[in-house]
């Protein structure tokens, strides 16, 4: 059987085998298999001289940079000074761009906490608790929804406020089909954080309710109860920050710190430009406590 003439005879020929002795040498790079594992590579007084050479006399041979740049006209200068001017106009006219004044403060969304039983009771929100999807067993237990109701008082200015918070908080039926409703959409989402297989709903801290909440409520199609939770995402932010605050062993605290994720999440897609600025200055907490817990 002659070997030349089955298929793929010619196949890395020369590269895994010594080329034949009568066959003529070509010249090319260095083998496909071969690793230079047989150089040496130990300096020797040529090497050392040969570098010499190059730092004292490589840089002298090398023209002046300014001799070989051609010098900038005045109209490229003018083109940059006025695309600079333009950039800044950008930036100074863009809608996202917040100005904080004297009317920004953290108690400013408070006035959306008390939530009228009129609205509660629409068309809009009876459709929704129709829809809700029970994605993990278990419903809300009323302690756990005045934990929630405490973390938002305890947030609030003044005690006429917590009063009016406290007569007007929605009940428990109400805040656990807000919380399902935001686990149905969470679960079914690509960047999903919740392990679903360890999670009990009651076991789970008043700031992480709270959030989930506030979370549930700005997926409705009620504009008072989206107002509601973009106010309990507030109190919420500055909770969860006194919480870390108070006692720092609390950034280990896995609930509180998807509750910090997730409230940053509300503010940075809420299309509120003061909540955008405070969310996405804040963004890397999160990530840095991760990173040194693991």
């Amino acid at each position: 059987m002659n070997v030349a003439r089955l298929p793929f005879s010619n196949f890395l020929r020369d590269v895994i085998y010594e080329p034949e002795q009568g066959q003529a040498t070509q010249g090319q790079g260095i083998g496909v298999l071969d690793y230079c594992d047989n150089i040496n590579y130990e300096l020797n007084e040529f090497d050392f001289g040969m570098l010499g050479h190059w730092h004292t006399e490589g840089a002298g041979d090398r023209p002046p940079a300014a001799q070989s740049a051609s010098p900038q006209t005045d109209h490229s200068a003018v083109d940059a000074d006025q695309m600079g001017h333009t950039l800044a106009k950008i930036w100074l006219d863009s809608p996202w761009r917040w100005v904080p004044d004297k009317r920004d403060h953290r108690f400013v969304e408070a006035g959306n906490l008390p939530l009228p039983l009129r609205d509660i009771a629409s068309q809009h929100f009876q459709e929704s608790q129709q829809q809700v999807d029970r994605v993990v067993p278990g419903t809300l237990n009323l302690s756990n929804r005045d934990e929630i109701l405490s973390t938002v008082l305890a947030m609030c200015q003044n005690s006429q406020m917590r009063a009016r918070v406290a007569s007007s908080f929605p009940s428990v039926e109400m805040v656990d089909i807000l919380t399902h409703g935001f686990l149905a959409a969470h679960i079914g989402s690509v960047d999903s954080f919740i392990h679903m297989g360890t999670f009990t709903l009651n076991e789970q801290r008043p700031e992480w309710l709270a959030t989930v909440t506030a979370a549930g409520s700005v997926m409705t199609p009620v504009p008072i109860l989206r107002r509601f939770g973009f106010a309990i995402q507030e109190a919420v932010r500055q909770a969860i920050y006194l919480k870390f605050e108070d006692d720092n062993a609390n950034v280990r605290d896995l609930g509180l710190v998807q509750a910090l994720v997730l409230e940053q999440d509300i503010g940075i897609w809420s299309g509120n430009r003061r909540k955008m600025e405070i969310s996405e200055s804040h963004s890397l907490a999160p990530v840095n406590v991760c990173l040194v817990a693991l």
